[in-house]
């Protein structure tokens, strides 16, 4: 057995990084890239494999520290180096949004935990991530998953050292495949994301060293006999098992680098399985070593940790936050998916179903004193995660009750519970007594007409009701209350249309007129209604006014979509996750007013 890492492997991590990198620099010319880190995988169980081999005869106590030392020495250094190198130079050359928001992601980075999503964030995958541009340390969920997976990889070796070579190959093949099961039965976020989804590619390679242990061991044997043979018997033996290691390397090659998107979950396996044979089937024959790539494949590590920081950085000063890898069908397809996660977040998980009612403690951000309270209709549940991410390290508590279409300052009459619903959220802001109350809802009654014989705002009997509504919740509160601005409703029959209408070069305003609701339908009475509460409110109050936030001011009216028709809202009338990122700052500024009170 050499005593360095083999050249061919090197090769083939060459030839793994650079499809990565291709992958990211140019998504549509090789859309299969990605496969690459699949390769990785195969490639770090092999040496995972030799590493641990190499201790085999240790105390398990000395195995298990000698392995750490050794990966963790090679690994942790530039890695903790490029962290904050990253962050450096995000908050000398970028906006203090980017900062915030990947010093969250960099804590996660920090601690290898890139590759677990927050349960209201999972909608932002990693595919995603990589176009949208926001995120500095997208990337760093593989390695995350790789050092999760040194957690076990020790100690199931120490289950099985003491066994024969072949019954070695055949535990880790059983660890295999359950993890390979797994992988087939899980959510496509899971699947790509759990380590016990991916172990199945780490027992690949750690198969194969053992496989080639075996081989070896028999090689020295039949070399023994063989000084007794032709030399030219050996060197066609040794031409054949290089050409075939050659045709897998080719195999790999051209999966990575074709032009046309496969299917994933297929070729993860497919790409996995040749990544090992061509480990098993290769020599350092010379025949086969390009200089470029084995040096490619020496340098690989700083490669992976180094390029995406630097691209994201370039892009986010050349381009914003456009999305310059999407065209139009990515765009549609991107607003269709928004749209069904939209519906997938507010749905009950064993029901399917919204089932009325929501009452939830969110998770706090830090040490903060202050008791949080969320109320309104489903667009407070969607705004709750902004809140706890925002508001978060102020809260003590912070829990939200919201229902389905009901506004919390006027019954709404299309639905008989939301009186009950009502009489709820006075209840809790009466009985637990909040610093901060949170109310969010989309307008339904409080847009209605005033009756045909009231012309005086005075004696509407809507905004009677909302008055003493409000002056509840002000009773109720110590501190703030923050209220979500009546904001133009987005025409769902019509929204779908927009990417559609740009292909066309239909012009941005005349868009703008039809996905938005007429504005006299409603919206411009509850503006009037909300505008009264609001003065009349005074210091206590706080607002959210997505009108002000997604107004066009060439044309003084609202723009629900981006310049490559990427969407602010779902069907729903919800924000979506890139309108989430607009908001933010203006969420943020109110939290930052509290910190200061």
């Amino acid at each position: 057995m050499s005593s360095g890492i083999r050249k061919d492997v090197q090769i083939i991590r060459g030839f793994a990084i650079l499809s990565v990198l291709g992958f990211h620099f140019f998504p549509k010319t090789f859309p299969n890239g990605y496969l690459g880190v699949d390769q990785f995988f195969v490639i770090s169980g092999y040496l995972m494999c030799l590493l641990l081999h190499k201790s085999s005869e240790k105390p398990w106590y000395s195995l298990i520290a000698h392995f750490y030392f050794r990966r963790l020495k090679r690994i942790l250094p530039l890695y903790f180096l490029i962290i904050f190198a990253t962050l450096l130079s995000i908050s000398w050359i970028s906006s203090d949004f980017l900062f915030v928001k990947n010093l969250k992601s960099a804590q996660k980075a920090l601690f290898f935990m890139s590759n677990i999503p927050e349960p209201e964030k999972v909608e932002i995958g990693y595919f995603r991530k990589l176009t949208e541009n926001i995120d500095f340390f997208t990337h760093c969920w593989s390695l995350s998953l790789e050092v999760q997976f040194y957690f076990l990889v020790p100690f199931l070796y120490i289950l099985i050292r003491n066994f024969s070579l072949q019954i070695q190959i055949f535990g880790f093949s059983v660890f295999g495949i359950f993890s390979l099961f797994y992988f087939a039965i899980s959510v496509g976020s899971v699947s790509f994301n759990s380590v016990f989804a991916r172990i199945w590619q780490f027992m690949a390679g750690m198969i194969v060293f053992l496989a080639s242990e075996i081989q070896n061991s028999e090689n020295f044997e039949i070399g023994e006999t063989s000084k007794f043979l032709e030399d030219s018997k050996i060197s066609e033996n040794q031409g054949y098992l290089q050409n075939y290691s050659n045709l897998i390397l080719y195999s790999t090659v051209i999966i990575t680098t074709y032009a046309v998107e496969l299917k994933a979950s297929i070729f993860r396996f497919l790409v996995a399985i040749l990544t090992s044979l061509f480990i098993f089937s290769s020599s350092d024959s010379k025949s086969i070593i390009d200089r470029l790539l084995i040096y490619t494949g020496n340098i690989s590590y700083v490669l992976y940790l180094i390029h995406w920081p630097l691209y994201s950085i370039w892009k986010s000063q050349t381009e914003g936050f456009s999305d310059f890898h999407r065209d139009i069908e990515d765009v549609d397809v991107q607003n269709r998916e928004w749209n069904w996660l939209d519906d997938e977040y507010l749905k009950n998980p064993v029901t399917g179903k919204w089932k009325g009612l929501s009452y939830r403690q969110l998770p706090r951000n830090g040490t903060g004193k202050f008791k949080f309270r969320i109320i309104g209709s489903s667009t407070a549940a969607r705004l709750s995660h902004l809140i706890q991410d925002e508001c978060g390290f102020l809260a003590s508590q912070m829990i939200q009750l919201t229902v389905p279409t009901c506004e919390p300052f006027y019954p709404t009459t299309e639905l008989g519970s939301c009186t009950e619903n009502s009489h709820e959220f006075q209840k809790i802001v009466d009985k637990e007594k909040p610093d901060y109350l949170i109310i969010a809802s989309r307008f339904y009654n409080m847009g209605h007409p005033l009756p045909q014989n009231i012309t005086d705002m005075e004696y509407d009997p809507i905004l009677a009701i909302a008055r003493n509504e409000l002056q509840k919740y002000m009773g109720g509160v110590s501190r703030k209350i923050i209220i979500l601005h009546a904001f133009p409703r987005n025409n769902y029959r019509t929204f779908d249309r927009i990417v559609r209408w740009m292909a066309q070069k239909m012009a941005p305003e005349i868009i703008d007129k039809k996905v938005i609701e007429p504005l006299e339908n409603g919206y411009n009475m509850a503006r009037q209604r909300y505008e009264i509460l609001l003065k009349e409110c005074g210091s206590k109050c706080e607002i959210i006014d997505y009108h002000d936030i997604f107004l066009n001011p060439k044309t003084d009216f609202v723009r629900y979509f981006n310049e490559i028709g990427l969407h602010y809202f779902t069907r729903n009338h919800h924000l979506t996750p890139l309108a989430f990122e607009i908001v933010r700052p203006h969420v943020r500024d109110i939290c930052n007013k509290f910190d200061e009170i």
